[in-house]
């Protein structure tokens, strides 16, 4: 679960205290709702659809990482991933 915290830090923009908050509890007073983005599972479990002319057929349910997008659209525009990107491309070819 720290991995969460770690991954959207960057020690030359990211404050010196690093909170996360308890399950169910909100920043904001709505009395529903999600962060998207937190570190619990009810927040970052979402659909993810990649459409387009390159992008063949596939249904998968595996896990997959949010830092995977930036990968697989770099592998789908044909670019270099950045420097520290740690994520995977999930689109076979």
């Amino acid at each position: 679960t720290n991995n969460y915290l770690l991954n959207g830090y960057n020690k030359k923009r990211s404050g010196d205290i690093l909170f996360s908050l308890k399950s169910y509890y909100l920043e904001y007073e709505k009395k529903q709702g999600a962060q998207h983005g937190s570190r619990h599972i009810y927040d970052n479990h979402i659909p993810l659809i990649f459409y387009g002319n390159k992008i063949k057929y596939e249904t998968r349910n595996d896990e997959v990482y949010i830092e995977d997008i930036a990968a697989t659209i770099c592998d789908l525009i044909g670019i270099t991933q950045p420097t520290d990107c740690i994520g995977i491309p999930l689109l076979k070819k």
